[in-house]
Order: structure tokens, then C-alpha cells, then sequence
């Protein structure tokens, strides 16, 4: 029970403690004058400026990267059509080759009546 009213003696002393720092430092907050800074025109003027060179530059960045993107499928479409036509070159040169096929070219020509004599051949080199 000693112990108890020696507690509650303590706390008491320690919230009667606190008080007066309260009250000195409501006395130093009183005697400092706070006011404001206020912004000369030419800062007003050259933060606006910096604002909108951002965002111009993030309009430009967005406009540049979306037309980018567009000459990307641009370039992949173009490829594809480009590889479609290099297969169909291929293939059409085969089909050449195969129709100047000496073999074919002398079936057709018995078949219309035609013969080949080797001493009219003539072999030109350019």
C-alpha cells in the first residue's frame, strides 16, 4: 500500500512537472512572428514558363512514341509483304525453269509435227 500512494505521489509530480514547460514554450511560440514569402513576378512568370515546357515535352514524348508505334506496323507490314513476294519470285522461277525444260519442249514439239536438228542450233554468248 506504500508503494501505491508513492506511485500516484510520482505521477502527480510529473504532470504538475509538465505544465510550466507548457507554458514556456506557449511563451516562445508567441514571441516568433511568422509571415510568408511572397513570389516576385519574375519567378511567377519563369515557373508557368517551366510548366509548360514540361508538359509540351511530355505531349511531344507521348505523340512521338505513338508514331513510333505506327512506323513499326508500318515496317513489320512492309517486311511481310516484301518476304510474300520474294516466295512468289521463287516460286514463279521454278515454274519457268520447269517450262523450258528441254525434255517438255521436245514432247510439245512432236506432238505439233516439229523436229529439232542440232546443226541449226546456234549457242550465243553475251
Amino acid at each position: 500500500m506504500a508503494q501505491n500512494n508513492l506511485a500516484s505521489s510520482n505521477q502527480e509530480e510529473v504532470y504538475f512537472s509538465r505544465e510550466p514547460k507548457r507554458n514556456r514554450q506557449q511563451n516562445y511560440n508567441s514571441n516568433i512572428n511568422v509571415f510568408s514569402l511572397k513570389f516576385s513576378k519574375f519567378e511567377k512568370v519563369s515557373l508557368i514558363l517551366g510548366l509548360f515546357l514540361v508538359f509540351s515535352l511530355m505531349i511531344i514524348l507521348v505523340s512521338s512514341k505513338v508514331s513510333l508505334g505506327d512506323a513499326s506496323n508500318n515496317l513489320h507490314e512492309t517486311v511481310s509483304n516484301l518476304n510474300k513476294t520474294h516466295s512468289d519470285n521463287n516460286n514463279l522461277k521454278q515454274q519457268v525453269g520447269e517450262l523450258q525444260n528441254s525434255n517438255r519442249l521436245q514432247k510439245i514439239a512432236n506432238k505439233s509435227g516439229l523436229s529439232l536438228s542440232n546443226d541449226n542450233v546456234r549457242n550465243v554468248v553475251k
